[in-house]
């Protein structure tokens, strides 16, 4: 049904009905109010978005790009982003890229054609390693947007993430100050952007205690549980009394690699974590982990995003400081 039909019905004019089906005030009783409404309830009637939002200029919809929907700091991060627009009437479209640098480009295409009006974007680990290309592709972004949790060197554009430097820096001083020195690490791969900043921390803090990085042991693997399982393989424990697990995926797939295989070494080991999501609650064993408030950053991202939509000069950067919890 169209709002000329509600009107012919109503008998009231189209401009009447349009205001009153987009809640918008007019001059007409509200005996006729409700009965516009009922018209169009009982006939299943839906606003054109695509027309409206030649009006309005708006189409009420934000796009999020994450690179991996798996992670749970991801899809926590969805869920905040989704609560925060929908609290504004704005519904979102969330993509991954599947930490696949070769997506992002398309995906950011696509939700630009479909005429979104900002854009919330978790670059993947390999946009970092194909420096120059992910450069061109967020320079030729048309309309607001925000970099959220990985930030990108060398472009002005909204940014904001947690201090992954000043994460890596606890964790490794939490680890020393309880007396721990033969350290195992289970890093991330070499084009993660918060794991080279993490280990940039991490490494001050051996440096600042007199510990050689080469008495380290290292893994690196991809912020997911197999990793934390592979690492378990790689690593030799056997003198290890302190391990420091770059995100929580990985610690909780190395604790259950532990936990059947050896459980007695379990409570030998000091573990700090990174992320401090829910599930590691859940471990019997209790592991202090970098806290980076995952509410709190979607909503920042979000309230610097809603701005730079009003006013499309606007640009912000921030940084903001995790926490280390002991459990």
């Amino acid at each position: 049904m169209t709002l000329k039909e509600i009107a012919l019905l109503a008998n009231v004019s189209i401009s009447i009905v349009s205001r009153i089906v987009n809640d918008k005030e007019c001059r007409v009783s509200p005996e006729k109010r409700a009965l516009v409404m009922k018209i169009a309830k009982e006939n299943n009637y839906t606003p054109n978005i695509i027309a409206k939002s030649l009006v309005t200029k708006k189409t009420m919809t934000i796009g999020l790009i994450i690179p991996d929907i798996s992670n749970i700091f991801f899809s926590s991060l969805a869920k905040s982003v989704d609560e925060f627009w929908q609290s504004r009437g704005y519904n979102v479209i969330l993509v991954s890229t599947n930490n696949v640098a070769e997506n992002e480009e398309s995906l950011i295409n696509m939700l630009i054609s479909r005429q979104i009006d900002g854009l919330i974007i978790a670059l993947s680990d390999e946009s970092f390693s194909e420096y120059d290309n992910t450069k061109r592709v967020l320079e030729n972004i048309i309309i607001p947007y925000i970099l959220v949790d990985r930030i990108f060197d060398g472009i002005n554009c909204n940014k904001i993430c947690y201090d992954n430097e000043l994460g890596g820096y606890l964790a490794g001083k939490m680890l020393i100050d309880n007396g721990h020195k033969e350290i195992a690490c289970i890093a991330s791969n070499d084009n993660s952007y918060s794991g080279k900043k993490r280990m940039i921390g991490f490494k001050r803090s051996l440096t600042e205690n007199n510990i050689n990085d080469k008495d380290i042991q290292y893994y690196k693997g991809n912020y997911d549980i197999v990793s934390g399982i592979d690492a378990y393989d790689c690593l030799d424990l056997t003198n290890v009394t302190g391990v420091f697990s770059f995100n929580d995926m990985m610690t909780l797939g190395f604790v259950k690699s532990i936990i059947e295989n050896d459980a007695p070494k379990l409570e030998e080991l000091f573990i700090v974590s990174y992320d401090n999501i829910e599930l590691l609650g859940l471990l019997t064993k209790n592991i202090p982990s970098v806290d980076q408030n995952i509410v709190a950053l979607a909503e920042q991202a979000c309230k610097i995003l809603e701005r730079s939509i009003g006013d499309k000069k606007y640009i912000e950067e921030k940084i903001m400081k995790p926490v280390l919890y002991e459990k």
